[in-house]
């Protein structure tokens, strides 16, 4: 024990001197959000260009297999095995990305130092690993927590900390994304999960605590280098994480800023204050709750995130950035203030019922259509005639009429009714038209109540784009139904909607305003309430 402290507190004055001697180094992190082949050569460019800048005829990448454990504390020597046998897999694969792009006078070489427990990161011998011409570092996917259970405060880290402040471009992958911020979302607590991402104490926020991990007391963080103005997050619209990261950004003590990054891309951050030169397939998102002061006014309605006001940029790959530390994008200047009327935003035609939007409303129909009364229920717009049934079924028994509204029928009078419940399973396949009746009868008092995609054709706008196939094996399928749909024309039309008024549908306009602002959307929602406001 007393030969580790003696060694740390060497390396934190050799660290220091090697900071001193360095000042002014530019620092450069690649945050990728996930997938390994597409996005190597993004790193390896990194990597090599640095290499070009050291006397040296190779380019030298660690990369670091922290997250890939299966316990940070032991393991058994078939898991190490196992380990071993999947970093080498991915050692070879960045190697030859690295081969592909040096040039003829740099030979690639990429080195899996076996640190897969705590234990492991704090021998001596460990730090023999860093070279004098060290050209990257690579942090694979896993687990996070794990990754910081094994590294953090240790002699590893500071020895990373001396080499990042030294220039040396360092990145990952997934998990290996999550640690490179030094707030660190660790993931969901307890049986939360996308679908929940919103919730009150939905998210596992690492953000400097101390805690006790195997008798020892372990900071929950990210890298102690890693940038403590911004939260970072991986596989971002893959695997909607978008309410995960929003529900982390309005924490009181945590950064009010998040970046998320897309799988099969990569960006850069550089000297820990500018984000962007996003590469590879998709794109990045940045949410500020910041500037309009979203993270302030937060709150929880019923254990559920309420928050407005938050800034959205996106980011496609290119030439673009970002100032984590000045909150600006680089091609256009940001809102600073907007001011608006909320007195009309929800005004709705005097004597129209209430509009009420639902998502999975066959559940509550499931337990509650005995007690509906004066009501009906239209079913339509669903791709499978079986699953139309399905929903019909829920009211057997009860007094609701059920009307399935297949392709070229008519709605009937709907004036008649007190409560009006649509079902639509499929957005692309809804017919605007067909349901015209709907207005009336609403706007005569009748309860409107649109379930799933039907909800969507309640917008002044919606976006005709069939159901994400989740429980398909196709990943080509989901990828592109949920990444994909950042590609030109990957949404097959952008519908105009005449369910209802354009005054009712400020509503919806809301929703985006909420998320985005207006700033951004001045040519095509000229309804928007925020219209009627000044931005500066």
């Amino acid at each position: 024990m007393r030969k580790i402290l003696l060694f740390s507190l060497l390396l934190i004055l050799l660290t220091a001197f090697g900071v001193s001697a360095q000042e002014g180094a530019g620092t450069t992190l690649i945050p990728i959000g996930g997938f390994y082949v597409e996005t190597f050569p993004g790193f390896a460019q990194q990597a090599i260009d640095h290499a070009l800048t050291l006397d040296t005829d190779r380019v030298y990448i660690l990369m670091m297999p922290y997250a890939y454990t299966y316990n940070p504390v032991a393991q058994t020597e078939e898991e190490l095995v196992d380990n071993e046998l999947a970093a080498e897999n991915r050692r070879r694969q960045l190697e030859d990305a690295c081969s592909e792009l040096a040039p003829e006078e740099l030979s690639c070489h990429v080195v899996v130092p076996p640190f897969y427990t705590r234990e492991s990161v704090q021998v001596e011998i460990a730090l023999d690993y860093f070279d004098d011409d060290l050209a990257g570092i690579y942090f694979l996917g896993g687990d996070q927590t794990w990754a910081m259970q094994i590294v953090a405060g240790t002699p590893i880290e500071e020895a990373m900390r001396a080499a990042f402040v030294d220039g040396v471009p360092m990145g990952g992958n997934s998990a290996g994304l999550a640690i490179l911020s030094w707030t660190m979302i660790g993931g969901y607590l307890g049986d939360f999960g996308p679908e929940t991402g919103l919730n009150e104490g939905a998210v596992d926020i690492w953000n400097g605590e101390d805690a006790d991990f195997n008798g020892e007391t372990v900071p929950r963080r990210g890298l102690d280098f890693g940038p403590t103005n911004v939260v970072l997050e991986q596989h971002f619209w893959e695997r909607a994480r978008l309410a995960r990261l929003l529900n982390t950004i309005v924490q009181p003590d945590v950064p009010h800023l998040g970046v998320g990054v897309d799988s099969f891309t990569g960006g850069l951050v550089l000297n820990n204050a500018t984000f962007g030169s996003v590469f590879g397939v998709y794109g990045a998102a940045v949410f500020d709750a910041e500037t309009l002061g979203a993270a302030e006014s937060a709150s929880y309605v019923g254990g559920v995130l309420s928050v407005r006001n938050v800034l959205v940029h996106v980011l496609a790959p290119g030439e673009f950035g970002y100032s984590l530390d000045e909150l600006q994008p680089s091609w256009v200047n940001a809102t600073g203030t907007i001011n608006r009327d909320w007195t009309t935003a929800f005004d709705v035609p005097q004597g129209a019922g209430m509009l009420m939007l639902h998502s999975n409303l066959t559940e509550i129909v499931a337990e509650e259509a005995g007690s509906f009364a004066n009501a009906v229920a239209i079913i339509t717009a669903y791709a499978d005639d079986d699953d139309a049934a399905d929903v019909a079924e829920l009211y057997e028994g009860s007094a609701v009429e059920v009307i399935q509204l297949a392709a070229g029928d008519a709605l009937p009078d709907l004036a008649g009714y007190g409560m009006i419940i649509v079902h639509a399973g499929d957005q692309s396949l809804i017919d605007v038209e067909q349901l015209e009746p709907l207005r009336a009868a609403w706007e005569g008092g009748s309860m409107l109540m649109m379930d799933d995609a039907a909800s969507a054709a309640a917008g002044m706008f919606y976006a005709a784009h069939a159901p994400t196939p989740y429980d398909s094996d196709d990943d080509v399928l989901i990828e592109a139904a949920t990444q994909g749909s950042f590609i030109l024309d990957a949404i097959p039309k952008f519908a105009p909607v005449s369910v209802c008024s354009m005054r009712t549908l400020n509503r919806a306009c809301w929703m985006i305003i909420v998320m985005v602002g207006c700033s951004r959307w001045p040519t095509r929602i000229p309804n928007c309430p925020c219209w009627r406001s000044t931005t500066t």
